[in-house]
């Protein structure tokens, strides 16, 4: 895939930049593994609560060793303890630090360990309700799972240890209600949990649960906003582009500081990552969402620098020097001059015939990705050409009326994709036109607004303006 990128119309035209190999790179992205999720078995509850239980729940499958090794010292068996409440292991933890306690009874710091083992003895008898709750997300009656939803809500830290699990490791449905009830509860820590069930299970699995990321991120303050940074820096998914995006947004939301400006440039970087390591569309727009609504536009150029075959940035006095060669492939013709982009030079397309030829046209097949910047109102009543090929076809016009489309020569000619863009606000907007498989789809500011069932495959010969107009 070919990707040309260039800066804005008045029509201003900022940075033109084509994606040669987008295509390859998607294709050598390795899917993820996946795992099916984990069995459900039942809960042990200890001799001495027998009695309390009137219907034992089911939980995920125990995967905690819960044997302590005879030499075990207290740190040991304070990992193994925090392993277990994890687990929502309580009766065993208790039954554990009660054995070692007794068996160690002068040791040093068993005061503390004291104190763990009344944690856990409050926390295995809250659980049975809790765990109740818990299975009664699967009953058919919706009043059945709000009522078990409220439980859990108000259930406290006993609650909040059996929905993270439950959000690891159990059945989609009862983890995206777990996600839902640990989202309203706060609990910033079950970003990482949910995290952690899409990096072993892998994103195809998890499609419904996707979205939850989104959401948990929008709720939080600096320091769940910090964890999610950190989470996101483990991985190089694109998958997770879409989370960048929402955490740059709710940065932009606080007050400005050293920290949110940190978190800002390591959210940048992750998207521009994970669009090296993929090639993926999603990877692009989520940065354009986040670079449109923080108001720096600079976070593209950064996007564009590491991915780019062709980079018009019109910030030398040459207007057809491309970035990434290094060298000069296009000349002006017409009226154009260099004016103030939305961020560094624009070229301004001063009148019908002003544009930029490519000497010699560029070549994209049929993959190729094409973003720019351009700015608004535009004279009304006219045609508007992106880019043009040598002998035919328009890939990126719009029509008189302002419709955004596809222009075939003698093949239907003009194929409008739906979308008008005099929907807009004036002012600059950021445009990205993705065209492969037969069809070209367009995104306005890092949104999909629109696809037509068509695209061109012809080369690019003029950039900004068609020589028989404009």
């Amino acid at each position: 895939m070919k990707t040309i990128s260039s800066y804005g119309y008045e029509y201003l035209l900022m940075v033109l930049v084509l994606l040669l190999c987008a295509c390859r790179r998607e294709e050598a992205v390795q899917k993820t593994q996946t795992l099916s999720a984990s069995p459900v078995e039942e809960l042990s509850l200890g001799d001495d609560m027998q009695d309390e239980k009137v219907d034992e729940p089911a939980r995920m499958e125990q995967r905690v060793n819960t044997v302590l090794p005879p030499d075990a010292g207290l740190d040991e068996l304070m990992e193994q303890l925090e392993q277990l409440e994890r687990e929502a292991e309580f009766t065993a933890a208790w039954q554990m630090a009660r054995d070692y306690r007794a068996a160690h009874a002068g040791q040093n710091g068993v005061a503390e360990l004291d104190k763990r083992i009344d944690r856990l003895n409050r926390l295995r008898r809250e659980a049975p309700d809790m765990l109740y709750a818990f299975q009664q997300l699967e009953d058919a009656n919706p009043t059945v799972r709000d009522v078990a939803g409220r439980q859990l809500l108000h259930g406290g830290e006993t609650a909040r240890i059996i929905l993270r699990k439950a959000l690891r490791k159990g059945p989609e449905a009862v983890a995206v209600s777990a996600a839902d009830i640990l989202d309203r509860m706060g609990d910033h820590a079950a970003f990482a949990d949910l995290t952690e069930r899409i990096t072993v299970d892998g994103h195809e699995k998890a499609q419904k649960l996707l979205p939850l990321g989104v959401r948990m991120i929008s709720s939080q303050d600096k320091i769940g906003l910090v964890l999610a940074v950190d989470m996101l820096e483990k991985t190089d998914r694109p998958v997770y582009a879409g989370w960048a995006q929402s955490v740059y947004l709710r940065l932009a939301e606080l007050d400005t500081d050293a920290q949110t400006a940190t978190l800002h440039e390591r959210v940048g970087t992750y998207i521009q990552r994970a669009w090296k390591a993929a090639g993926d569309i999603n990877a692009w727009t989520a940065l354009v969402r986040a670079a449109v609504a923080g108001g720096e536009p600079s976070l593209i150029q950064g996007m564009e620098a590491i991915s780019a075959d062709v980079r018009l940035a019109f910030d030398t006095d040459d207007p057809g020097f491309d970035s990434v060669s290094g060298r000069t492939i296009a000349k002006a013709q017409g009226n154009t001059a260099k004016a103030r982009g939305v961020s560094g030079n624009a070229l301004a397309l001063q009148d019908a015939d002003a544009r930029l030829v490519a000497d010699p046209p560029l070549e994209i097949g049929n993959a190729w990705t094409l973003s720019c910047w351009f700015t608004l109102p535009l004279p009304p009543q006219q045609w508007y050409t992106l880019v043009r090929g040598t002998h035919t076809d328009h890939h990126v016009i719009s029509d008189s009326s302002g419709n955004l489309g596809v222009y075939l020569n003698g093949r239907g000619d003009f194929h409008s994709s739906g979308y008008n863009l005099q929907s807009l606000p004036d002012g600059w907007h950021h445009l990205v036109a993705v065209a492969q498989k037969g069809r070209t789809v367009f995104y306005i500011n890092g949104k999909r607004v629109a696809e037509c069932p068509v695209m061109s495959a012809a080369d690019i010969a003029g950039i900004g303006n068609f020589h028989a107009g404009t």
